[in-house]
């Protein structure tokens, strides 16, 4: 029983350690992108932090970057190029921009009409949510790529304390979006 014990403590040791590491190497990750996107000319404010992506818009120089965080490759496109968005709630689509009406878009997203009342000023709420990804869907005029899929969260993001800053980056990324896509 106690050598059960002593290899319980060292797995569960174990599995504590590997997921620290991995949290300080994607800060890590997350600060090194931020600076080198700062240094390309995106603001800190035009950057949106999604589940794998860094998403941002640099008006000055008309462009769209999307950068993987696990891989640190970024992706930039014009802003010319983007021709609409959409978002998915368990690959179903339940925004478009034709269809944006403020910032009670995300609330209602996960809520229904009650959450679209009370908008993403709530943070509190006794609904239950049981949406397992939701995803961001850019349309482009590229041939080559005429969609861009950014996963905003998965079925690994549990609660709503961890989904919640991803949804707002979401809602304040898809508002920028509004505007530039006309």
């Amino acid at each position: 029983m106690t050598t059960f014990l002593i290899l319980f403590a060292v797995f569960f040791a174990s599995v504590m350690a590997w997921a620290y590491i991995d949290l300080i190497t994607r800060k890590r990750k997350l600060r090194a992108i931020i600076n080198d996107l700062t240094n390309k000319g995106y603001k800190p404010n035009n950057l949106a932090e999604f589940l794998y992506n860094i998403v941002g818009v640099n008006v000055e120089v008309n462009k769209l970057c999307i950068a993987d965080i696990k891989s640190s490759n970024v992706i930039e496109y014009d802003l010319s190029a983007l021709r609409d968005y959409e978002i998915l709630k368990d690959g179903v689509t339940i925004i478009k921009k034709s269809n944006v009406v403020g910032r009670a878009v995300i609330g209602g997203l996960f809520f229904g009409g009650l959450g679209a009342i009370a908008g993403v000023a709530s943070s509190e709420s006794t609904a239950i949510d049981k949406t397992k990804a939701a995803d961001l869907k850019i349309y482009t005029n590229d041939i080559d790529r005429p969609s861009i899929l950014i996963k905003i969260f998965d079925k690994t993001i549990k609660s709503q304390n961890q989904k919640k800053p991803y949804l707002d980056a979401a809602q304040t990324f898809i508002d920028k979006l509004a505007i530039i896509i006309k």
